[in-house]
């Protein structure tokens, strides 16, 4: 019997898995109505990543709160997918849509982001959900929490 349980409140818990690559996962907490829900055991709230199917957790270092995760078609020569997540990044105040392309198998090896947009984008949602294409590098959608959706891809 539990002497006391503790509830936490998180409104869209994201966990994705790297196609092709066995035990690799990346998880955020999602996005939070009036502000930030850090991670109970450890109190913060940026993108975490596992390459033993989730045996053992990191954060991924730079990002500082994430709230939605894609990842998907790669960059011509890569073979690990492209990893999307709206969030902020490098201490930066302003949050935002950002991709990495330079993930590899070796999970202790830095990722780089870039800015791909704002987010919210100019309203007053949050990202709910986000999906990228697996037809098209830099196709990425978001879904918001009660305005619909937002879809970008790169300049061709």
């Amino acid at each position: 019997m539990y002497s006391s349980i503790t509830y936490v409140w998180v409104v869209s818990v994201r966990l994705a898995i790297v196609p092709g690559n066995a035990g690799h996962l990346f998880y955020v907490l999602g996005a939070f109505p009036g502000g930030t829900h850090p991670d109970p055991v450890d109190g913060r709230s940026a993108l975490k990543r596992s390459c033993d199917g989730g045996t053992t957790w990191s954060y991924v270092a730079s990002t500082q709160e994430a709230w939605s995760l894609a990842l998907w078609k790669a960059r011509a020569g890569n073979t690990y997918p492209a990893i999307y997540f709206s969030g902020y990044v490098n201490g930066n105040n302003t949050p935002g849509v950002f991709r990495s392309d330079d993930a590899t198998t070796n999970c202790a090896s830095a990722l780089t982001w870039t800015r791909l947009s704002s987010a919210p984008n100019g309203t007053l949602d949050l990202p709910n959900a986000m999906a990228a294409s697996w037809e098209v590098y830099g196709k990425v959608f978001l879904g918001m929490s009660s305005t619909g959706y937002i879809y970008g891809r790169l300049a061709q």
